[in-house]
Parts: structure tokens; sequence; C-alpha cells
């Protein structure tokens, strides 16, 4: 046989080898993936063993977790919202405080003071609730922080927290100091005293004796005056925004006493 031959031979047979090989290993693999589709077993209605491909199987699936919702708040007389954990606790008529619904504010006390703007604090666009750090607290919200800003314009030049009395009650305040009247937005302050009397030899606008008055009511911010004439008389009581006050007593340098007047 010639070498040519003999390698054509050869050729082919490496040839048919290949073939063979390729079939083999193809049947292997078919094999195996019917083996793969049958891995489940799922009982039949005769208590048979069913074999079932595995695409067609299922999986169960996870009942959805309820969800919580918070309970939404129910408003106040004021209609503000009390967040659940919190309380709102007002002392004295003075500051209206938002804290935890745990704290015991039975044995607390308030120093009776008075801010014009504790009144933003019940308005029905407050929220009380619990902050990041744990704490209940009023939430400063636009609303809030634009009516306690307009309740300090207010008192500009006043001096708080204005100690509050009712009406024939006498009480004694210095230069700075305040008197809010009982369950009203009047306030009074002591602004300056005056003992420069004038010289008897010039003549003047004023006697340079007196008493400088600032007071509040009704949104507004105004001033007067007590003064002594020449023979140190003087008015002693005043008539501001519906109401009288007297000076019962005065030393036109550290004090003065005052008396409210019901009209």
């Amino acid at each position: 046989m010639k070498t040519f031959d003999k390698f054509l031979i050869g050729i082919i047979g490496i040839i048919l080898l290949a073939m063979v090989a390729g079939l083999i290993v193809r049947n292997g693999r078919i094999q195996k993936e019917n083996t793969n589709l049958q891995t489940q077993i799922l009982l039949g209605q005769e208590g048979k063993d069913i074999l079932v491909p595995d695409e067609q199987v299922q999986p169960e699936k996870e009942a959805p977790k309820p969800v919580y919702k918070k309970p939404t708040p129910t408003p106040d007389q004021y209609g503000r919202t009390i967040s659940e954990g919190c309380q709102v606790v007002s002392f004295c008529n003075g500051p209206i405080e938002c804290m935890n619904a745990d704290i015991d504010t039975s044995g607390m006390a308030g120093t009776c003071e008075w801010r014009e703007e504790y009144t933003c604090y019940t308005e029905s666009y407050n929220t009380c609730s619990i902050q990041n750090n744990g704490q209940c607290a009023w939430e400063m919200n636009e609303e809030l922080t634009m009516c306690i800003d307009s309740k300090e314009e207010i008192y500009v030049g006043m001096s708080l927290p204005a100690q509050e009395v009712v009406y024939g009650q006498e009480e004694r305040i210095a230069k700075g100091q305040s008197l809010r009247l009982e369950n009203t937005d009047f306030v009074i302050s002591v602004s300056e005293f005056s003992n420069n009397a004038c010289p008897v030899d010039v003549q003047c606008v004023w006697s340079g004796v007196g008493i400088f008055f600032d007071y509040f009511y009704d949104g507004s911010n105004e001033s007067t005056t007590l003064e002594y004439r020449d023979d140190m008389e003087v008015q002693t009581v005043l008539e501001m925004g519906g109401h009288k006050v007297q000076l019962v007593d005065t030393d036109l340098q550290t004090h003065a006493t005052l008396r409210f007047i019901e009209v």
C-alpha cells in the first residue's frame, strides 16, 4: 500500500473516532438532563409517587407580614397633636411644656412667670412629639416659629417675666420689672425713674421728676409718664388700654408700688 493511501486511511479513522466520541458525550448529556428534570416527588391521587419536572413546581409563597401602623393621635381641646408617650403640662399660667408622659408632674411647681409667646403653644398647628433623643418636645414648625418671633418683638424694651397680679393687689416693682393683670394680656413695666427737678429759675418743658412706663395690650406696645409738677403733686391713676393702674408709692429712684383698679 502506498504511503499516501495509508495516510488517508489514518485521517479517516481519526475522523470516525471523533464522531463516535461526540455521540457518546452527547448521549451522556441528554441522560443527565433527563435525570435533572425529575427531582421532586409529589404524592398522586392514589397514593402513588409522581415525578414532575423542577420548572413545574412553584415555590411556596411566604405569608405577608403584618404592617404596624401607629394610631393617629386624637387632637386635644385646642386641636394640637399630642403623640403617644408625650404629655402637655402648664405650670401656674406659665410655660406650656411638652414632656414625656412617664414624668410625674405632681410634685413640680412653676415660677408663675408669663410671656406673651406662651399663647403660641395653644394653637392647633402645634405638635408635641418624641424627638430623636427620646425626649418629647414641641416641633418648631413654621407657624410656631413665626408666632414666637412676633410675640418677642412686642416686648422690646420691657422686662420679662412679668409678675401676675389681681385687681386690688399692691405690688412693688423696680426699673425693668413688669406686672401682668391676671387672665389678660395687659402688662405694665417701669422703664425709667427721673428725679432731676427743673431749676427754679429755668422754664422747663417738663418738671424732670416722674416715672416712665411701658405697657402692652391687644398686640400693641405703648408708653406713658407720671409727671410730678412744681408742687410735687401727681395724677396717681393712669388709664391705659381699658385698665386703670394706681401709683401707690414710689421713691422716684428704685421702686414704684402699683395697684390695678377694677373698672
